[in-house]
């Protein structure tokens, strides 16, 4: 077999090689930017993403935080900025679900979408903040009264991390 001519459309390897290494360089490059994009996209750094359960709700009337005789035992915040909450979580089962919005400072606004149970007393625009345990106080909203215990005088709730 005889060897390429010079004249081939080829080529030169090292010109070849150092070609590749570029492509290699820009795919990777891209690549980077878009999963940082998606990531962006996908609400990472949102503080809320995950599960809460219920330790105690704030009365209206005195301030005071009460332990709630029926908390809620699920509240889930998703990347796609949805909300579900469930006081008697079975299986599937979520008590209502909904969007969520943040915004500054510290704003956050709850519209429910859908639900199994649509407590009358929910209000779901309010405050967020995260305390320095790690807990989830919303404060100004009220998710609403549990069927079991309705008419609550309820104007904030705290949660802690379950996941």
């Amino acid at each position: 077999m005889r060897p390429l001519a010079a004249s081939s459309s080829l080529p030169p390897r090292s010109q070849f090689g150092r070609g590749l290494t570029r492509w290699i360089l820009l795919a990777l490059a891209i690549s980077s930017v878009s999963c940082s994009a998606l990531s962006r996209l996908m609400g990472a750094g949102d503080p809320l993403l995950g599960r809460w359960h219920e330790t105690a709700w704030i009365d209206c009337s005195t301030g005071e935080e009460e332990i709630p005789d029926d908390p809620i035992r699920e509240l889930a915040f998703r990347s796609d900025g949805t909300v579900t909450l469930t006081w008697h979580p079975i299986e599937t089962y979520v008590d209502y679900r909904g969007t969520y919005e943040l915004s500054e400072p510290a704003r956050m606004e709850i519209v429910m979408t859908w639900s199994a149970y649509a407590p009358g007393d929910f209000d779901g625009v309010g405050t967020y903040e995260i305390d320095d345990g790690g807990n989830l106080l919303l404060a100004d909203m009220w998710l609403g009264s549990p069927k079991e215990t309705q008419g609550l005088d309820g104007c904030g709730h705290r949660f802690e991390r379950v996941e």
